[in-house]
């Protein structure tokens, strides 16, 4: 037995030998825990047994089963051969849970040395093995073999935050031909963390082909994680490159191909069978999907639009653009034309999404100076009449959506056609992604919403940042007619600019020259914000930076709720206009707000503007100067007035 340091004080080193001599196995540190020799690695649970090797420890735990396997507890990290056998565990016969010990609040890392290349884990066709928590697997290779033989099947399940390091792989393996299954990868919930990988999985390419499932559980689990799984080899034997392996929404493998004709770039749609799109416009063109299962289109490299005509998503297309995990693909721009670079029809829709990756539509704008349109800097690229996007909805709707991963940038719209990025009929839903440095020669420097009495739209995460209107809304402008709502309950909108009238957003009207002109006409818009956060926005004239509500002049009104985390930071006011003979421009309360205080308010009228608030049993008029600021020369009161001190 190696000698232990001694760097504890006599009463622990007797508790340490009373201890040990109970159970050898068992080795409790009062001080210092001590790396090089007797630091515990493993817990099974059934036993309470510690042990120094976790081949010891597997080799000491029962059966279990395959619904109630064996759980070992990980209290270091194990590194092969030092913890882990000069060979690895091969598990036969045995049902093993891996999990961290309760005691770990970091993740538990099992990989190798250099030098010794064998697999970590071969799981055998009569075993399981299920890695549940914070356990990483790593260090090149095989990490875990999982291994199948006609009718038995291994089992591999990954679960929680466990996941497989990308220098390493599962290998699916095969003996002989399997008439309807193979090894396949289980895969429980919890995988809703920003790793952009779980696992790669490694195939023998004359077993496992096209439509070979690799991947098992529920439908949810796997459509919530398939993109976090890479194939080796990457690349399908016998085809021309470009071309990738993905994992479909049944857990299947399926190809994905790039082509290239005239400048254009090819896409794959899965489940289409292994076809090569030669240019975009024909992948769009495919009909298919629905509203609530849109088709996926992989779009695998970049595409530079120098035609005039745009890309659209044709009435009954329904479309899913996403790229694979951990690339990064754009379409852009590269010549001026006149055209937005996507269109959605009526009754059709496209979503843009890249969770462990990106996809960028760039309108191919190049920001001198600050590169920030927001913050006064020119265009030395292309230009534009149009937005980016245009959604389509006139009774009956187009849907565009916009992810995590999605960028729409660098457009630069230089006509009095509004919108710098998305021009909205139709449905338009923010979910995640970004808008930013687009610049509109009218309003909407980010985004500009047609009205629409059918239409409600959302943006719920994501940042609309650094875009530019020459008139209103430098980041989201609702149309002149009303009709629009707009509901905001996460996201960001920050850093834009209205060069004419108002900052980070309007909710009616528009404005010219050195004043601000904003009508609330006679179907309202509606703007409810119930969480998100509005900042650092700036109106060319000082009012509204960070949102104007008006009805000055008109028979109509400009209706905007608060409730919940919403949050307009100090130096972005709310600035209502309107008429000199009522109250009739409010900010109305919905129940309990989070912030105090949630905003700021101004208006020209400082003897009749009110804050409104929907009262509850314990929440009425009293609490409304406490909810919110006033601007400065400005004194709020606990009804809710707005007076000069």
């Amino acid at each position: 037995m190696k000698k232990i340091r001694r760097r504890i004080l006599f009463l622990p080193v007797l508790l340490l030998l009373v201890f040990s001599c109970k159970n050898p196995m068992v080795i409790y540190y009062l001080g210092e825990i001590d790396t090089e020799d007797y630091s515990v690695v493993a817990l099974l649970v059934s036993t309470g047994e510690w042990f120094y090797s976790l081949n010891d420890a597997v080799a000491a735990a029962p059966a279990g089963t395959p619904a109630s396997p064996e759980l070992i507890e990980l209290r270091r990290n194990v590194q092969k051969p030092h913890t882990l056998g000069a060979s690895g565990i091969t598990l036969s016969g045995k049902h093993i849970e891996l999990a961290p010990h309760t005691a770990e609040v970091f993740s538990v890392y099992i990989g190798r040395w250099a030098g010794n290349g064998s697999d970590l884990f071969v799981v055998d066709t009569d075993a399981s093995l299920l890695i549940k928590g914070s356990v990483i697997i790593g260090g090149g290779g095989t990490a875990v073999r999982v291994k199948s033989a006609a009718p038995n099947l291994g089992v591999f399940t990954l679960d929680g935050g466990a996941r497989i390091a990308l220098d390493s792989q599962v290998f699916l393996e095969s003996s002989g031909p399997l008439p309807a299954d193979k090894a396949k990868i289980t895969v429980g919930g919890g995988f809703s963390g920003s790793i952009d990988a779980i696992a790669r999985i490694g195939i023998d390419q004359s077993e496992y082909a096209s439509t070979r499932q690799v991947l098992d559980g529920t439908a949810a689990d796997i459509a919530a994680c398939r993109f976090r799984f890479r194939v080796s080899p990457e690349y399908p034997a016998g085809w021309a490159s470009p071309r990738y392996w993905g994992v479909d929404t049944t857990g299947s493998l399926e190809h994905y191909v790039a082509a290239h004709s005239g400048g254009q770039n090819g896409i794959y749609g899965i489940g289409e069978g292994l076809v090569t799109y030669t240019k975009l416009k024909d992948a769009f063109d495919i009909a298919g999907g629905s509203l609530g299962a849109p088709k996926d289109l992989y779009f695998v490299s970049n595409i530079d639009l120098d035609a005039s005509a745009s890309y659209t998503v044709q009435t009954g297309n329904y479309i899913r653009l996403i790229v694979p995990p951990g690339h990064h693909y754009m379409l852009k721009r590269t010549a001026s034309t006149t055209s937005n670079m996507l269109v959605i029809d009526p009754s059709a829709s496209l979503e843009l999404s890249a969770p462990y990756g990106s996809i960028t539509i760039d309108g191919g704008a190049v920001w001198n100076g600050s590169g920030n349109p927001a913050a006064g800097a020119s265009n030395t690229g292309v230009t534009s009449d149009q937005a980016l996007v245009y959604v389509q909805g006139s009774g009956i709707q187009g849907y565009f959506t916009l992810s995590q991963g999605a960028v729409l940038q660098n457009n630069d719209n230089t006509s009095s056609n509004n919108g710098g990025a998305v021009h909205a009929q139709g449905v338009f839903i923010m979910r995640g992604g970004q808008i930013t440095r687009n610049r509109a020669a009218g309003s909407g420097g980010g985004i500009y919403y047609v009205g629409n009495t059918y239409v409600s739209r959302t943006i719920s995460g994501g940042s609309i940042t650094n875009n530019d209107a020459a008139l209103s809304g430098g980041g989201i402008m609702m149309d002149l007619d009303g009709k629009v709502t707009l509901t905001m309950s996460g996201g960001m909108i920050s850093g834009n600019r209205a060069s004419g009238t108002d900052g980070g957003l309007v909710t009616s009207g528009f404005g010219c020259g050195g004043g601000v002109f904003i009508p609330g006409p006679a179907t309202a818009n509606t703007f409810n914000m119930s969480g998100g956060t509005i900042s650092g926005n700036i109106s060319a004239n000082g009012n509204g930076n960070g949102i104007a509500v008006d009805r000055l002049g008109y028979g109509g009104s400009a209706n905007f709720y608060m409730s919940g985390s919403a949050y307009i930071a100090p130096n972005n006011d709310v600035y209502l206009y309107g008429a000199p003979s009522s109250n009739d421009c409010v900010i109305t309360i919905i129940g309990n707000l989070a912030y105090s205080p949630a905003a700021t308010i101004d208006s020209h009228l400082v003897t009749s503007t009110q804050v409104q608030v929907i009262s509850t049993s314990s929440f009425g008029y009293p609490a409304v100067a406490g909810r919110f600021a006033a601007a400065a020369g400005r004194t709020l009161h606990p009804n809710g007035t707005l007076t000069n001190p």
